[in-house]
């Protein structure tokens, strides 16, 4: 479930590697113990904290990129209820390491907006049509300025792209 949601899109790829450890070691470790409430609950608590602080810890990690993990950890522990007290306690001692009031605006989580697509996108090639977010898409953002078609690999014309952009902006400004 987690490794296709689009919302990890907004973190970096080491964070995102250890969302999905982390995430992944969470959802399969209950099942191996019998009072599994109790657990999770000691799971959350210790492990997770510990694995998250070891990250935020991590001389190569930035403050934000840190921040945006256990912002979308906790948002999607708190899915949980019978969690989400636990998580909430891990939210805020992480908080504290990282010198962050717990209730600052940038200690909220926001889910990541849609961005810019540009729909309806057809192929002067081979017709296809598909819709393009250079923001979510890590195709086009690893492109280096050209995009092409998924269908036929033709490459796109950029400047009928960046015109459609800027109609787009015109028609969201008016």
């Amino acid at each position: 479930l987690l490794m296709n949601m689009e919302i990890q899109d907004s973190l970096t790829q080491d964070c995102q590697d250890m969302l999905k450890l982390t995430i992944g070691d969470f959802l399969l470790r209950p099942y191996k113990k019998v009072d599994e409430l109790d657990y999770v609950k000691k799971l959350v608590q210790q492990y997770i904290q510990q694995k998250v602080m070891e990250f935020i810890n991590h001389q190569e990690v930035l403050e934000k990129d840190a921040l945006n993990l256990l912002n979308l950890l906790i948002y999607l522990l708190c899915l949980d209820k019978s969690v989400s007290h636990e998580a909430l306690i891990v939210k805020r001692n992480c908080l504290k390491l990282m010198g962050i009031q717990e209730f600052s605006s940038e200690a909220q989580f926001q889910k990541p907006g849609e961005g810019v697509v540009l729909r309806n996108v057809t192929c002067q090639d081979c017709w296809y049509v598909e819709d393009l977010n250079p923001t979510r898409d890590p195709f086009l953002r690893e492109s280096e300025g050209s995009w092409s078609c998924k269908e036929c690999e033709s490459h796109y014309n950029m400047e009928r792209l960046e015109a459609l952009l800027v109609k787009q902006v015109q028609r969201h400004i008016k």
